[in-house]
């Protein structure tokens, strides 16, 4: 009796190789991917990975604990809270237009966020700005203020939280006499002859779900703000990463941050007409897990809570993870071109004429510490350079809508209360002991050819 395998019909070897060709058309459609490790990024919660793991655990964001708090700090000296340098391009690039490719039967996301990079024929290309989040907030003349200037960067990105600021009772720290994070920003500007962007912060303390946060006491924090920065700071970001369970203080709720989001326009606005208010960046590729909601659900509700209209831009988080920054966002779950579905979002909900800003981007520098769930995005000292370059380049070639970038991070490995084990040591475009690591060279190099 014959007992290796049977022989195959005509029949049976047609129907496998029909198999083989669909799984093949399927792939090019953006089916499933190849496995790749679990995403860590930016401010993540569980980023999803192209192929899930059974299970999965929330990721910290890389500012996470980043900033020295405020109690720690000498009254006398600037807090080293995160801020951001950024500098004005003027020149703009001659306009490029993407081609579209399409591959055998193409997704509809994979259509979709083509198009999305295609500039639109004649577009109006915005002003922009550069920029690179800085922690150390000293105005001294060999720190991270100086360095950004010295490399071109007009703007500083601060995150001022409420604690040392608006104090109970409702009183400011400076109608106080006391030293705060604002002032202390505000002296490091003036002194190197920089713009603020600020981001207000969650309270301090603060226990509960932000939804059960007054939003007139939000109207009241960024009105004060806003006057005592006028002239100095030009644009306001209401919050961080909303969608993220740890940044909300319970479920996310897009309709509860809506009316954050409007309050803290206000508040802004009766101060300081001028200035720009930017809706929060959102923790990208969550997969709604470990109860955070994904960024282009959260989004699409944010807007069907009736928020257009109260914010000047919206801003975004655009990590790479390891991958160029030209990589499809059809498939790769994390990477940079993933703010092209937010855009697509603006779109649909009749708000294209609202530009955006990417507030937080980066690649990981290499070592050899053991970085947990940040060990996947690593890439070789030149590759963050040249990554960081082809970014700030791509962007400009093809969102004409985009009017700044803010790359995260300029100084997280020079101060003491990051350790080498942290992502966000890894981050920096600096040393330990403030030389220039090649990524810093590349971004000197874009802010001096564009001014």
């Amino acid at each position: 009796m014959r007992t290796g395998p049977k022989p195959i019909t005509a029949a049976q070897l047609v129907a496998g190789l029909l198999s083989v060709v669909a799984v093949l058309v399927a792939g090019c459609a953006g089916g499933a991917p190849p496995a790749q490790p679990r995403a860590a990024a930016s401010t993540l919660a569980a980023h999803r990975a192209d192929a899930e793991p059974p299970t999965r655990t929330p990721v910290p964001s890389p500012t996470a604990g980043s900033a020295q708090p405020a109690a720690q700090s000498p009254a006398a000296t600037a807090p080293a809270v995160a801020a951001t340098a950024q500098a004005t391009i003027a020149a703009t690039p001659a306009a490029v237009t993407a081609q579209a490719t399409v591959a055998a039967a193409p997704s509809p996301v994979m259509a979709q966020a083509t198009i999305a990079a295609t500039p639109s024929p004649g577009a109006q290309r915005r002003p922009f700005t550069l920029g690179v989040t800085v922690a150390d907030a000293s105005d001294a003349p060999d720190r991270s203020f100086a360095l950004a200037r010295q490399a071109g960067l007009t703007h500083a990105y601060v995150v001022v939280d409420w604690a040392n600021v608006l104090h109970e009772g409702g009183r400011f720290a400076w109608d106080a006499g006391q030293a705060n994070d604002v002032d202390n920003f505000l002296r490091a500007a003036r002194a190197h002859n920089v713009r603020l962007v600020v981001r207000l912060g969650r309270p301090q303390g603060w226990t509960q779900s932000l939804s059960r946060l007054d939003p007139s006491l939000m109207e009241r924090f960024a009105e004060g703000v806003a006057s005592r920065a006028r002239g100095v700071a030009a644009a306001y970001e209401v919050l961080n990463e909303p969608n993220l369970s740890f940044e909300w203080g319970g479920p996310p709720d897009p309709a509860a941050y809506a009316r954050l989001l409007a309050a803290a326009h206000r508040g802004v606005k009766r101060a300081d007409p001028a200035a720009v208010v930017l809706a929060a960046g959102l923790s990208p590729y969550t997969g709604g897990q470990a109860g955070t909601m994904e960024d282009v659900d959260f989004l699409r509700s944010l807007y069907a809570a009736g928020a257009k209209g109260t914010f000047d831009a919206l801003a975004m988080h655009a990590y790479g993870g390891p991958r160029p920054p030209d990589q499809d966002p059809a498939g790769c779950g994390l990477c940079f071109r993933r703010v092209e579905l937010y855009r697509r979002v603006m779109v649909e909900r009749g708000d294209a004429e609202t530009p955006a800003w990417i507030t937080e981007f980066g690649y990981l520098h290499a070592t050899n510490l053991a970085l947990g769930p940040y060990d996947w995005m690593k890439v070789s000292p030149q590759q963050q350079a040249d990554y960081l370059r082809a970014a700030v380049e791509y962007a400009r070639r093809h969102w004409t809508w985009l009017e700044g970038m803010v790359l995260f991070n300029l100084d997280f490995s020079t101060v003491p209360w990051n350790p080498p084990t942290s992502g966000a040591y890894w981050f920096a475009l600096l040393n330990p002991d403030r030389t220039p690591r090649p990524a810093y060279l590349a971004v000197r190099d874009l802010a001096r050819a564009a001014g």
